[in-house]
């Protein structure tokens, strides 16, 4: 019950299992009966090193800093089958987990993978640079549901992250209002422009447009830009007593208890 185990070492995996570990420890003095030992975290990854997404220094900085903290890997293996009581590695070993996340990658929607055309891997379609479906007539595919190659790099398709998803989806819109004028559609070009990595504990990882950042440093920049993003409406209002809680929200944790329960005689009391 203790041991939660996390598939992908990309962003969303790495985010995922250091939110768990500060989540966990930060709630623990609320189970006087579980020692700060017996909470367990890994991590599963098909690489031999996590966050492709960034630098190999990055990537390695993350990694000694998630380690340190106590967080397991299995690298170069994949999750093979998952229970109710565990997961089944590809190398035949089992780990007994009640709490497993899947980070490993998205797959599109059935609906996509049974559409005639080229497919990929993963099963998007693959689209020319304009966004336009190999070997489909009128059907266009962005995000998840594609694999779209960047024509100012060496072909290999863009990351399906949400800056390049929102960009293509404005590209696609306006290439198909130039077919129906009778106009050529343009090929997508974007450049990433950067990747922001939660190590947790105030640590981060970051790397935009060239420049690497770690550490606190990164963290805040992590917290101050995902921060700019929120609707106002959706910040805690400062208090007298607190009031870095407009620009540093702290998290909310509410213990729950089981509801009441009938006992064998038929009454009802507490659990």
């Amino acid at each position: 019950m203790l041991t939660f185990v996390v598939a992908g070492g990309g962003v969303a995996g790495a985010e995922t299992v250091a939110e768990l570990f500060d989540l966990v420890h930060s709630v623990l003095h609320l189970y006087p009966g579980i020692t700060a030992a017996e909470p367990q975290f890994v991590m599963v990854h098909s690489r031999d090193r996590i966050l492709p997404e960034l630098s190999p220094e990055l990537g390695a900085y993350a990694l000694s800093r998630l380690r340190a903290r106590g967080i397991g890997f299995r690298l170069g293996i994949r999750v093979s089958a998952a229970t109710g009581d565990g997961v089944r590695l590809s190398g035949g070993a089992c780990i007994a987990t009640a709490t497993f996340v899947w980070a490993a990658g998205a797959r599109p929607s059935p609906f996509v993978v049974r559409l005639d055309g080229e497919h990929a891997r993963t099963g998007a379609l693959v689209t020319d640079p304009t966004l336009r479906a190999n070997g489909l007539d009128r059907v266009w595919a962005v995000g998840d549901c594609a694999q779209i190659p960047d024509v100012e790099g060496d072909g290999t398709p863009f990351p399906p992250t949400a800056q390049h998803a929102v960009r293509q989806g404005t590209v696609v819109a306006d290439n198909i209002a130039a077919i129906v004028a009778g106009r050529a559609p343009v090929p997508f070009r974007f450049r990433t422009i950067g990747v922001l990595v939660a190590l947790g504990h105030r640590t981060a990882a970051a790397e935009i447009r060239g420049h690497r950042f770690s550490g606190l440093a990164a963290w805040l920049l992590w917290r101050g830009i995902y921060l700019a993003k929120l609707p106002a409406r959706h910040l805690p209002e400062a208090s007298p007593a607190d009031p870095s809680r407009s620009s540093c929200p702290l998290r909310q944790v509410a213990p729950t208890t089981p509801s009441p329960g009938p006992s064998p005689d038929g009454s009802v009391h507490d659990s």
